[in-house]
């Protein structure tokens, strides 16, 4: 009942609903579209959703053109966001914002109190908290809202066929560059563990903030290599023809066909190659000096973030050293009590 309510909010669009509560009725609310974008927000936050709309104005046909055509070349359906603040989500919980208040529960409830914005794209509908938008990943409003846009227009390409590290490394890429924030904030997050199996990201996301801010970071430095070996293996390649768009063009072309076999038709290669060889060069050098000095001011901590690294590097080869010895010891120890199975049981015996 939920989708149908939303749906139908979604067709209409022109004006906002009618609390259907108790509550005093709710102060007409400031909207602006871009496109398929529909943004709502309330009336003391017009200001701030003009500037929002005219950047959207700028880098939506971007990423659509970046994401590639939708199935059969159809038009993007409207969506919403609404952006608000505390005191606006305040009245969200009084059922005056003008979306159904059955999504906006749903809504609430999924997302974590510390998330920047967040989207229900089965449903075309997604929330900007003003107060959050300078918690990593991003860096302001317009990164925020570039991020969710891109969630709902990946939805609407491959549905949910793609994994969750996927989903949030284009969202993130399609609304910033890499920079030096995200070398630290991984930096730190991995000094004496390594970053988690792609896989292992999905679940990462939706934990604590810490391990989010981990799951963020190395999502999108992994997507960033990826697709900076792809511009260096086909430099006659068009702008049109990246990584992310012939993938995603596997996959709108073939609906069976799963991320991993169109990873390997868009690449060449099996995801898991590609990871290893990411993982066999994430320390080297000359993958963070290019990012440390990108802006001259940075230069002398750039230096002294060199030193740190050299040492931090040497005693992660130590440890990485030490751990290969053990698996060596115990896997002799396992090929020895290997002779002693039975071939009826499988087990040992004593």
């Amino acid at each position: 009942m939920a989708l149908l309510v939303a749906l139908s909010v979604v067709v209409a669009l022109g004006a906002p609903l009618a609390a259907q509560s108790s509550a005093a009725p709710a102060e007409a609310w400031a909207q602006r579209s871009v496109g398929p974008l529909r943004l709502w927000s309330p009336p003391e936050l017009a200001p701030q959703l003009d500037a929002l709309a005219e950047d959207a104005a700028g880098w939506l046909p971007r990423l659509q053109r970046d994401l590639g055509p939708l199935p059969g070349g159809a038009p993007t359906a409207p969506f919403v966001i609404a952006v608000v603040d505390r005191g606006a989500w305040r009245r969200v919980a009084q059922r005056e914002l003008p979306i159904p208040e059955q999504v906006v529960r749903r809504l609430d409830v999924r997302a974590p109190p510390w998330a920047a914005g967040y989207m229900l794209p089965s449903e075309r509908i997604g929330v900007i908290r003003l107060d959050n938008v300078h918690r990593y990943p991003f860096d302001g409003a317009p990164t925020v809202l570039a991020h969710e846009v891109s969630h709902q227009l990946l939805h609407d390409r491959v549905g949910d066929r793609v994994p969750r590290w996927f989903d949030e490394a284009v969202a993130t890429y399609e609304g910033r560059r890499r920079g030096l924030r995200d070398v630290a904030v991984l930096l730190s997050s991995t000094l004496f563990a390594d970053v988690p199996p792609l896989r292992g990201l999905d679940y990462e996301f939706s934990r604590s903030e810490v391990r989010a801010r981990r799951a963020y970071a190395a999502s999108l430095e992994f997507l960033d290599w990826a697709i900076r070996r792809d511009r260096r293996a086909f430099p006659e390649a068009s702008a049109d023809d990246t990584l992310v768009r012939r993938l995603l063009a596997v996959m709108v072309g073939d609906p069976e066909v799963d991320f991993e076999t169109a990873w390997r038709r868009a690449t060449g290669e099996p995801l898991l190659v590609t990871e290893q060889e990411w993982r066999q060069g994430r320390w080297r050098l000359d993958r963070w000096v290019p990012v440390l000095f990108m802006n001259p001011t940075l230069s002398w901590a750039g230096l002294a973030l060199l030193a740190v690294l050299a040492g931090l590097m040497r005693r992660r080869r130590s440890l990485e050293q030490r751990r290969r010895w053990q698996q060596e010891e115990d896997e002799e120890s396992r090929e020895a009590l290997a002779r002693w199975e039975t071939p009826e049981r499988g087990e040992l015996v004593n």
